[in-house]
C-alpha cells in the first residue's frame, strides 16, 4: 500500500518523490518499466532515471506516465495539505483507491454511488419532497 505521506517534499526531494510514486504505482499495476515507457511514449532509460530520482519529469511527461499508468496525474503528486484531519484522511483514502486494481475501484466506485448518490425518488418516499433532476 502506498504511503500517506501529507507533508510536501522539498524542491530538491521532489524527484525522488515522483520517482518513487511512479516506481510505487508502476509496480502496482503489474507493469515492467518496458511496458510503461512504450505506453507513455518515452525512453525506457529515461522512465528508468525519472523512478530512481536522477531526473525530473516535465508536467506532459507526467501526464503520459499518469496516463500510460491509467491513473489522474495528482496520485503521482504531493499529496494536499488539507487543514482538517478529516479532509486529510478523505483525500488519502481516494488516492488509495485509485491504486488498487480494477475490480477494487469497480467495487469501490458501486459502493460510493449507493452511500452517495440517492437513486432518483428516493427523497420523494422519505420527505415528500422532489430529489433534483440533472
Amino acid at each position: 500500500m502506498p504511503t500517506r505521506d501529507v507533508t510536501s517534499p522539498s524542491r530538491s526531494s521532489l524527484p525522488v518523490f515522483l520517482g518513487k510514486r511512479i516506481r510505487e504505482a508502476r509496480s502496482l499495476r503489474g507493469m515492467r518499466q518496458r511496458q510503461l515507457a512504450s505506453v507513455a511514449a518515452i525512453d525506457e532509460s529515461i522512465l528508468s532515471r525519472y523512478e530512481s530520482g536522477a531526473l525530473s519529469p516535465s508536467v506532459r511527461r507526467l501526464w503520459a506516465l499518469a496516463r500510460g499508468l491509467a491513473l489522474p496525474v495528482d496520485v503521482l503528486l504531493p499529496p494536499f495539505d488539507l487543514p482538517s484531519p478529516e479532509d486529510r484522511e478523505l483525500y488519502a483514502f481516494f488516492r488509495s483507491i485509485w491504486l488498487q486494481p480494477l475490480p477494487v475501484r469497480s467495487a469501490a466506485a458501486a459502493a460510493l454511488k449507493g452511500v452517495v448518490l440517492l437513486p432518483v425518488g428516493a427523497a420523494e418516499t422519505e420527505g415528500g419532497h422532489h430529489a433534483p433532476r440533472c
